[in-house]
Order: C-alpha cells, then sequence, then structure tokens
C-alpha cells in the first residue's frame, strides 16, 4: 500500500479553527500527518487548544514504519499529551519495544489513559486504567481488501465512545465496523452505524 495524504500535506497552523476545536466532542490525530513539519505544528497547535477545553485527544499510530520513525515522540504523546490511543498489535509493539502483548497490556493498565489495540482475526482490546476489555472478531466468509480497516474500526469506536454507549459496545462497533469495509475492494463504503448498533 502507498499512502498519498493529499490536500493534508498542505495542512498549517494556520488552517487550525479554534472554535472548532473547543466545540469538538473529541478529536483524532492521523499520525502519517506527522511526517509534514507543518502538519506536525498543526497537530502541536490542536493539542494544545483541545487540552484548555477539556476536549478529549485521541491518536492514531497509522503504521509500523510511521511509528519507527517518530517513537520517542509518540511514547511521550501517548503517555503525557493524549487521552485515546488506536494501533493494531504491531504498532504496540513496535512502540513499546516489546513482543509480548500481555506484558504491554500491563505496562498500560499503569497510565491513565485509554489504549485500544486491535488484533486482526482475534479482534480488539482496551485497555483503561485496570479494566482491560477483549472483544472478538466478526466472521467474515471472504476477505477482500484490508485497507481502511483500521480507520473504520476507529470511526466505529469513536462513535460510540462520543455517544456514550459503554467501552465493550464501542470496540464490538469498532469491530463490525471494520469488518464491513474489509469485504469490498477499497477503502469506501456506505455503513450506517446506528444499524450495527442494532445487531
Amino acid at each position: 500500500m502507498n499512502t498519498h495524504l493529499g490536500i493534508a500535506n498542505k495542512l498549517s497552523e494556520k488552517e487550525i479553527n479554534h472554535r472548532e476545536i473547543e466545540q469538538s466532542e473529541l478529536i483524532l490525530i492521523e499520525g502519517y500527518l506527522w511526517d509534514t513539519p507543518k502538519a506536525k505544528n498543526a497537530i502541536i497547535k490542536s493539542i494544545e487548544i483541545a487540552s484548555k477545553n477539556s476536549i478529549p485527544i485521541s491518536l492514531s499510530l497509522s503504521d509500523v514504519f510511521c511509528v519507527e520513525r517518530y517513537k520517542n515522540e509518540f511514547l511521550d504523546l501517548a503517555k503525557n499529551k493524549i487521552d485515546m490511543l488506536f494501533g493494531n498489535i504491531d504498532e504496540y509493539k513496535s512502540l513499546f519495544e516489546n513482543e509480548d502483548i500481555e506484558k504491554i497490556v500491563q505496562e498500560l493498565k499503569s497510565l491513565n489513559k485509554i489504549f485500544i489495540i486491535t488484533t486482526g482475526e482475534n479482534g480488539a482490546i482496551l485497555v483503561h486504567k485496570k479494566e482491560v476489555i477483549k472483544v472478538t472478531s466478526e466472521k467474515i466468509e471472504k476477505i477482500v481488501d484490508l485497507t481502511g480497516a483500521g480507520d473504520l474500526f476507529a470511526a466505529g469506536f469513536i462513535h460510540g465512545f462520543v455517544n456514550k454507549i459503554g467501552f465493550e459496545k464501542s470496540l464490538k462497533l469498532g469491530v463490525q465496523s471494520a469488518s464491513e469495509i474489509i469485504k469490498v475492494l477499497g477503502a469506501r463504503t456506505k455503513i450506517k452505524l446506528s444499524t450495527l448498533l442494532l445487531k
């Protein structure tokens, strides 16, 4: 897969709208944008605004290569500046330099954040303080393309989170959303999250 950030490459501080962030229920930072100095500055500014206004801040690790490039900075964000971290099992292993996911989970318990780890066919794990929640994956007859699975998972989870349906239901909604996108080619599909909630 070749990532193309498009116009996001041009994101800078002047594009940051204070009012929009102040009125948000949550902001999501995409790790890929850390590659662009201007976008990085825009992200830092967004974090400052969100923090001052008690807006939850989430970060998506994007991919293992991105984690390897910015490991120390992402660790600082995860431990000190954000509220929620999304990543797959390989990204977490890279970030915390540990191949044992159970040991990583134990480390995460000591941090006062929400950590979400997707584990492919094994589902997903959420760690928040001493609480660990695991949900299984959806059974898929035929996987067509994994593009967009992580993004759709995050979208489903965040939808549940901001609507206060609870960690476990939010995780399940994330898994269900990701399960829909991998049935089609590409990262676009029509998913009614409200319908998935009724399953």
